[in-house]
């Protein structure tokens, strides 16, 4: 599958909206431990990415790998809060 560059900006749109809800909901439970929300900015890996990209050629497909990495970075991320809030549920909320 091919991902086009507004495909790619799709996805790190809703991957910064993910971000978000997760750190309002993070907030509400961990803010009495002192623990502060950060807003998501893209790495520099992926600027870094972005910038070599090859505007002249197949660069759909390299945006959509930038975009790729990068998801898979804020996904790993957002994975260890999310473990942490969900072994605070109780089983029923799960």
């Amino acid at each position: 599958m091919v991902l086009t560059h507004l495909d790619a900006q799709l996805m790190l749109h809703l991957a910064r909206h993910a971000t978000q809800a997760l750190s309002i909901l993070a907030i509400g439970w961990l803010a009495p431990a002192g623990v502060a929300m950060a807003e998501y900015r893209e790495s520099p890996q992926y600027e870094t990415c972005m910038d070599k990209v090859d505007l002249g050629a197949l660069k759909n497909s390299q945006w959509a790998a930038c975009a790729d990495q990068e998801l898979k970075k804020v996904d790993a991320a957002l994975n260890t809060p999310y473990r942490k809030l969900q072994q605070q549920l109780e089983p029923e909320q799960r």
